[in-house]
């Protein structure tokens, strides 16, 4: 074997152990593993919205994590993440005001400026497309359609 050869090998190899090293866990770390409903009332009490209650702050915060209750469910078809995520949901829309305008949205204080209020337009769309991506695995999934029915009147009130 040539030098040339043993030396890129060596580079070669170096990289992908270090890595190995660094992104397998130890046989002996414990797996966290967090339960449906630990996972809502984690988020639904998260500490940043204390200090961001309201507009698109508060959406920023609250769309952290948002997806997990549709793909937990996903890899496990336990609908009890589905149920924690409309626990989450529905503190979402309780956040909602109403605008000068008439419509609901998650409004709050201007960025710039605390003294004015505004629509939290990117906001609403971050919190809506979380909660459109849980509606569409219900619509499509006819195993599901008890939550369709559930949903259904405070929706059309």
């Amino acid at each position: 074997m040539t030098t040339q050869l043993r030396i890129f090998i060596l580079l070669f190899s170096l990289p992908v152990l270090l890595c190995t090293a660094i992104f397998v866990p130890a046989q002996n770390s414990p797996l966290v593993r967090i339960t449906p409903k630990a996972l809502s009332a984690n988020m639904i009490n998260n500490p940043a919205f204390a200090e961001n209650a309201k507009g698109e702050n508060f959406c920023w915060h609250a769309r952290v994590g948002m997806d997990q209750y549709v793909e937990n469910f996903e890899l496990t078809g336990d609908t009890a993440w589905l149920d924690a995520g409309i626990a989450y949901y529905d503190f979402l829309i309780s956040r909602m005001d109403t605008d000068p305008d008439g419509y609901s949205g998650w409004i709050g204080p201007y960025a710039y400026d605390e003294r004015y209020w505004q629509d939290a337009l990117v906001g609403d769309a971050i919190l809506m497309t979380g909660i459109l991506d849980f509606c569409v695995l219900i619509l499509e999934n006819d195993s599901l359609k008890k939550y369709t029915a559930a949903r259904q009147a405070p929706m059309l009130k």
